[in-house]
C-alpha cells in the first residue's frame, strides 16, 4: 500500500532546528510564534506552516512530500549511493539523525540531485514491466541526446491513435548502468473539484500519465512500463527502438514467454540453489483459464510449503487440465532475513508479465524463472 503524506505526521519526525534551517534554505520567513505550554511540537510547527502565504505553503508541502517519499531504509541507501560520490562528509552529517531528518538534510544540500535519485528509485520500483533484449547497444551519451525526438514521436503517436498527448514532457536520468526516460503525455480533459481556501471550485484539468523506459546500453535491453494494452506497448517499444536507438527493425510482439502449465506436472520441483540460502519456497496461488473461453477462470490459493499442496488441491477439485491452462502463478520465496525481510512474492502472468523490479533481491528471485524451466524464447507470433 502506498504511503500517504500527512503534514502533521511528517512534522512529528522532524527536528525543530532542521526546520529552521529549511526555512532559510528555501528563503521563507515564517512568523515564529511561541509554542503554547500544552501544544505538541508537530501542532506548533503545523500552525506556523499553515499560516504562511499560499505560495510559500505550497513550496514547503511539495518539498516535504518529496522528502517523505525517500524517508525509509531503501530510499536513504539509494540517496547515499549518489550523494557519497559528490559529498565526502555526508555520512558523518546524517549519521545521528532518523530517516526523515536524513532525507531532509540531503534535500537541503542538493535538491536537484535528490530529485534525480527519487525519480530513479520510483522508476526502478515499478513492478510490472515488459522487456525486450538483443537490441542495439548504443552509448549512453548518445541515448540521452535523443530525448527531444522521443517526446515528439510519443506525442505524434498518441495524437493520431488516441486523440490525446498533444503536450508531452520527457525527463531523462542515468546512473552507471542504465538510462531512465519518463514521459508525461497530456491525458483527456477531466472535471476537477478542488478547494481554494474554503471555496469549492468547479473546473476542468488535463492531467498527465506516465510512460517509462529503462535502457541498458551494455546489454541492449529495454524495459517498458505503461498503461494500455499490447498494441500500445508494441508501438512504444518500436518508437523507442527507431527514435532513440535508430534501428528500423521491428520489435517482436513477444520475446520471452512463460510455460506455466509445467507447475502442475507431477515431476515439477521448486529446487533452489544452495548459495541463495532460501529458507522456504512455495506456490501460493494459481489462476486457471478455460482454453476456449477466457472469461471462465478458476482461482486457487492455499498455504503450505513447496508445490505439492497446490497440485493436490487441483486434483481434489477434478480440474480438467485439457480444458484449462495455467495463466498466472504466484510464488513465495524467503531469502535470509528476520521477519518479512528477505520475503519475495514473484507473480508470473502468461504470456510474458512478471511483477518483479530491478532490486538485488528481486533479481535473485527472477533467476528462478529460467532455473525452473518456466520460460522460453518466443517468435513474433502471438501465442493463443
Amino acid at each position: 500500500m502506498a504511503r500517504i503524506f500527512q503534514l502533521k505526521k511528517f512534522l512529528r519526525h522532524i527536528d525543530g532546528q532542521l526546520l529552521l534551517e529549511f526555512f532559510e534554505n528555501q528563503s521563507i520567513e515564517p512568523n515564529l510564534t511561541e509554542k503554547d505550554e500544552k501544544e505538541k511540537p508537530e501542532d506548533h510547527w503545523e500552525r506556523i506552516i499553515t499560516a504562511l502565504d499560499s505560495k510559500s505553503y505550497q513550496t514547503i508541502e511539495l518539498a516535504f512530500q518529496e522528502v517523505y517519499g525517500m524517508a525509509y531504509e531503501g530510499g536513504i541507501l539509494s540517496l547515499l549511493i549518489f550523494f557519497n560520490r559528490k559529498y565526502s562528509a555526508i555520512n558523518e552529517k546524517i549519521e545521528s539523525h532518523n530517516a526523515y531528518n536524513q532525507a531532509l538534510i540531503m534535500y537541503m544540500d542538493d535538491a536537484e540531485l535528490f530529485r534525480k535519485v527519487s525519480a530513479i528509485a520510483y522508476i526502478s520500483d515499478k513492478k510490472i514491466k515488459a522487456e525486450r533484449q538483443g537490441l542495439k547497444k548504443v552509448p549512453m551519451d548518445q541515448v540521452v541526446e535523443r530525448k527531444p525526438y522521443l517526446s515528439v514521436e510519443i506525442r505524434d503517436y498518441l495524437v493520431k491513435n488516441e486523440a490525446r498527448g498533444k503536450n508531452c514532457h520527457v525527463d531523462v536520468y542515468q546512473d552507471a548502468e542504465k538510462v531512465y526516460f519518463i514521459a508525461y503525455p497530456e491525458d483527456y480533459v477531466r472535471p476537477d473539484l478542488h478547494y481554494e481556501g474554503d471555496r469549492l471550485i468547479r473546473s476542468t484539468k488535463k492531467p498527465s500519465f506516465e510512460i517509462i523506459f529503462i535502457y541498458y546500453p551494455n546489454e541492449g535491453k529495454i524495459e517498458l512500463s505503461c498503461k494500455g494494452g499490447k498494441k500500445r506497448q508494441i508501438a512504444l517499444f518500436n518508437i523507442f527502438n527507431q527514435t532513440v536507438l535508430q534501428d528500423s527493425r521491428p520489435i517482436l510482439d513477444y520475446q520471452t514467454l512463460y510455460d506455466l502449465d509445467k507447475v502442475l506436472n507431477d515431476n515439477f520441483e521448486l529446487i533452489t540453489k544452495l548459495e541463495d540460502e532460501i529458507e522456504n519456497v512455495q506456490v501460493k496461488k494459481i489462476r486457471l483459464t478455460d482454453r476456449h473461453n477466457k472469461t471462465r477462470q478458476i482461482y486457487l490459493q492455499i498455504e503450505g510449503k513447496g508445490i505439492k499442496p497446490i497440485q493436490e488441491e487441483v486434483k481434489q477439485r477434478n480440474v480438467d487440465l485439457k480444458a484449462f491452462k495455467v495463466t498466472q502463478v504466484s510464488f513465495g520465496l524467503k531469502f535470509p532475513g528476520k521477519g518479512r525481510r528477505g520475503s519475495v512474492t514473484m507473480e508470473l502472468t502468461a504470456p510474458d508479465k512478471c511483477n518483479l523490479n530491478e532490486s538485488d533481491l528481486h533479481k535473485r528471485a527472477k533467476q528462478y524463472i529460467s532455473y525452473w524451466g518456466l520460460d522460453y524464447q518466443a517468435t513474433d507470433q502471438d501465442p493463443s
